[in-house]
């Protein structure tokens, strides 16, 4: 039971992370590495992130 709930909050985070991501993007008119740097998003998941925002 223990990894199904760390499943399921690691998927909050990371659609929190992508809502925070495209926000910062939109209101501050900032590129997406420029917000992932901005928010300290480590470097070796930046591919992630790209992937789940431009799909």
């Amino acid at each position: 039971m223990c990894n199904i709930s760390y499943g399921i909050r690691n998927d909050g985070v990371e659609q929190t992370t992508v809502s925070l991501l495209k926000n910062a993007m939109n209101n501050l008119h900032l590129t997406l590495e420029q917000a992932l740097t901005g928010l300290g998003i480590p470097e070796s998941d930046y591919q992630k992130y790209r992937s789940l925002i431009e799909g």
